[in-house]
């Protein structure tokens, strides 16, 4: 195989339980996205035999929620040792989702969660957008990251500097910008935001360009964590 048609073949590795992880799903990969290598992983000497076999450019590491939570070692090491790869959590349960996942993301282990029970042209829209560099948030994970118990709110009580940065990153919003990424936090889309605010869609990204600058983020995702960790936020909007 040439070195061209190796830097457009992206890697999907899958490290967790097999049972988790249906043959029917991989089929559907292997058939839907095309140019990408699925590979099942169940110790780290597979990893190393594959990545003699190729030189991918992209990699995407889906590593199964129970496989996280009892090895986190493990993952950290894989985060060391491929620090440009895209590193995604499956939940296999988004009613419970695991108490790791806050830990892991402020570790910068992982960036992306991705619930095992979604529609499956939306879970290959998801693959897609994260084998292609992108990270996958949904809302409900959003929230779920926010509520705190708490021991961790005794221990935000104790970070004043820590808010007063908050502060001082918020009060570079204008209000609408600050209305636009309280609707982003919510789940919204940016059709839903231009018809909840009357404004158009173009205006709405707009905005979410300005957001992200100010804020020092990469996409609307990071944004949106941001600011649910935060104590700022936008006044309610009437319908």
């Amino acid at each position: 195989m040439s070195k061209l048609t190796y830097e457009k073949k992206g890697s999907i590795y899958y490290i967790g339980s097999a049972n988790n992880f249906p043959k029917e799903l991989e089929d559907c990969i292997a058939r839907e996205i095309e140019d990408s290598s699925f590979i099942r992983i169940s110790q780290k000497i597979d990893l190393f035999k594959s990545e003699k076999r190729a030189e991918f450019t992209k990699r995407l590491f889906l590593i199964d929620d129970g496989f996280s939570a009892a090895r986190k070692s493990d993952v950290a090491c894989l985060r060391k040792g491929f620090p440009d790869a895209n590193l995604c959590m499956l939940i296999n349960d988004d009613q419970s989702f695991p108490k790791i996942i806050r830990e892991y993301f402020q570790e910068g282990l992982i960036k992306s969660v991705l619930p095992m029970n979604l529609r499956v042209d939306l879970w290959l829209g998801a693959i897609r957008l994260m084998l292609n560099g992108g990270h996958y948030l949904p809302a409900d994970v959003i929230k779920y990251m926010h509520s705190v118990t708490p021991k961790a709110q005794s221990a935000q009580s104790a970070t004043k500097p820590a808010r007063s940065r908050d502060l001082e990153l918020f009060e570079k919003l204008t209000k609408r910008e600050s209305e636009v990424l309280h609707l982003i936090s919510e789940g919204y889309q940016n059709k839903l935001i231009a018809d909840r605010l009357s404004l158009s869609e173009h205006t709405i990204k707009l905005h979410i360009h300005h957001i992200i600058s100010k804020l020092g983020v990469t996409n609307r995702t990071e944004a949106a964590a941001i600011y649910l960790q935060s104590e700022q936020r936008a006044p309610i909007i009437e319908m």
